[in-house]
C-alpha cells in the first residue's frame, strides 16, 4: 500500500497459581519460550475487469503450432483493449511405457497485446518427440499461466491447462462404478474423448468377457 502503519504487538502470559502438577510440568517446559508470525496487509483494490480463456477442443499432436484464445472485458461488459499480455508454458512429460522416464522444462514466455475487441491469442509449438520414443507413448501436460495488465497497472492471473496423449483419446465407462443386476439388462455407456476433454467420434468392436 500506498501508505500503511508499521506496529509490533507484544504478547504475554502468566499462568494462574493453583495449577496441579501435571500443569505445573507443562508451563515449565515452555518457560522462557518465544514464537512469533507475520502478517501482510495490502490495500484492497476492487478488479475492474475479468479474464477468460476459450475451451480448447482441438485434437492436438507432438510438434503442432497450438493458438490458445481468450477475452478481456470490463465489468461493464466494454472491451480492453491494448492490454498487455504474458504466458508462461511449464512443460511435464511422462511415458506411460517406461516408469522411469520424466522431463519437465519452462517454454519462453509470449508476450501480445489485445485487439480492440479485448481478444488476445497465444501461438506456440508443442515439443516434437523423435520416432524412436514413440514407442513409450509419452504424454505431455501443458501448464499454462496467462498475467494480463491494463493500462492502469491493474494485473490479474489466470490459468489453463492442456494435454498431449500418443493417439490423442481416451475412453471410459462413466457408470462403470454402478452396480447391476443379473436379472435386468445391460446397459454400457462408451465415453470417448481427446487429451483435452471433447468428444472424439470412434468405432470398433466391444467384447464383453465373463470371469467365473
Amino acid at each position: 500500500p500506498k501508505k500503511a502503519n508499521i506496529s509490533r504487538v507484544n504478547l504475554t502470559y502468566e499462568p494462574p497459581t493453583d495449577l496441579t502438577k501435571e500443569e505445573k510440568l507443562f508451563w515449565k517446559k515452555y518457560t522462557n519460550t518465544s514464537g512469533g508470525t507475520t502478517l501482510y496487509v495490502e490495500e484492497y483494490k476492487r478488479p475492474t475487469f475479468s479474464v477468460s480463456l476459450n475451451d480448447f477442443k482441438e485434437n492436438v499432436t507432438y510438434g503442432q503450432e497450438v493458438n490458445l484464445t481468450g477475452k478481456i472485458l470490463s465489468y461493464a461488459k466494454t472491451p480492453i483493449s491494448n492490454a498487455k499480455i504474458e504466458a508462461t508454458i511449464n512443460l511435464s512429460e511422462y511415458a506411460t511405457q517406461q516408469n522411469t522416464y520424466y522431463h519437465s522444462e519452462t517454454l519462453p514466455n509470449i508476450e501480445t497485446t489485445t485487439d480492440a475487441t479485448g481478444n488476445f491469442s497465444v501461438k506456440f509449438h508443442l515439443k516434437s518427440i523423435p520416432k524412436d520414443s514413440l514407442i513409450h507413448q509419452p504424454i505431455q501436460d501443458y501448464k499454462i499461466k496467462i498475467n494480463v495488465k491494463d493500462a492502469s497497472g491493474e494485473a490479474q492471473t489466470t490459468y489453463t491447462e492442456l494435454k498431449v496423449n500418443h493417439n490423442d483419446l481416451i475412453l471410459n465407462f462413466p457408470e462403470y462404478s454402478k452396480e447391476f443386476s443379473l436379472d435386468s439388462d445391460l446397459k454400457l455407456y462408451l465415453k470417448s474423448t481427446n487429451a483435452n476433454g471433447s468428444f472424439k467420434p470412434v468405432s470398433g468392436i466391444l467384447k464383453i468377457i465373463h470371469n467365473i
